[in-house]
């Protein structure tokens, strides 16, 4: 069975429309540079040992990764490809990285412990455009305990949306890391002193972007096949 194939096995919702496709041969990745490796070395390691798969769907291209877990079966990503332009205002590492990887918008056989679990969008352009200003729909939250937002919305944009609308965040010029969740079941999320629950919080091992990245990146490492 192809990448491809095993990936639409799994992710049986992807192109319901049914737009038409084309889809390459699979090849290994080309290696990732001495920037990218210096920056995020546990996520270069993972791309490159990573088989790649071209993806047209329609007007939209991607690139389907993959890898062969120690049990023999296939797991991978499906990422759209690196944009050719990243604005200036989202943290500099996320635009190194968006240079050469253009996130995760699906996955299969993942880790059970993975934090790309049931993530609509990981580190992808797309959800990096939003700022942190759902935040203010939680403003009742801080009213209630005499508390105030501690964050500037605008100061922050997104990195990981999951399917119930939870987003991690990112500030754009530190890159501290933080989850804006209104209902989560995370053991390595913790309360941000001076909040309230349903509204921020930290991130377990996970306080700047490089560190975010870096524990994606050895979750799906763990799994491959030496």
């Amino acid at each position: 069975m192809t990448d491809f194939e095993c990936f639409l096995r799994e992710v049986t919702w992807f192109n319901y429309d049914k737009i038409p496709m084309s889809i390459g041969e699979t090849n290994p990745r080309s290696g990732p540079s001495e920037d990218l490796i210096e920056a995020f070395p546990a996520m270069s390691e993972l791309l490159g040992k990573s088989r790649t798969t071209e993806v047209i769907v329609g007007d939209k291209q991607y690139e389907l990764l993959a890898w062969t877990r120690s049990d023999g079966v296939q797991m991978g990503w499906l990422c759209p490809k690196p944009p050719p332009e990243v604005p200036a205002e989202i943290f500099s590492l996320h635009r190194l990285l968006l240079g050469e990887f253009g996130g995760i918008e699906e996955t299969f056989n993942q880790p059970d412990d993975a934090w790309t679990m049931n993530q609509n969008s990981v580190l992808i352009l797309e959800e990096a455009l939003n700022d942190a200003s759902q935040i203010e729909y939680s403003d009742w939250l801080f009213e209630e305990e005499d508390l105030e937002i501690p964050i500037q919305p605008s100061d922050y944009h997104g990195i990981s949306r999951e399917a119930n609308s939870d987003m991690t965040i990112c500030h754009r010029t530190t890159g501290e890391v933080l989850l804006l969740a209104h209902d989560h079941g995370y053991s390595h999320a913790k309360l941000l002193p001076g909040c309230p629950e349903g509204t921020l919080y930290t991130l377990d091992g996970a306080p700047t972007f490089t560190a975010f990245v870096d524990i994606i990146a050895k979750q799906w490492l763990a799994e491959i096949r030496n």
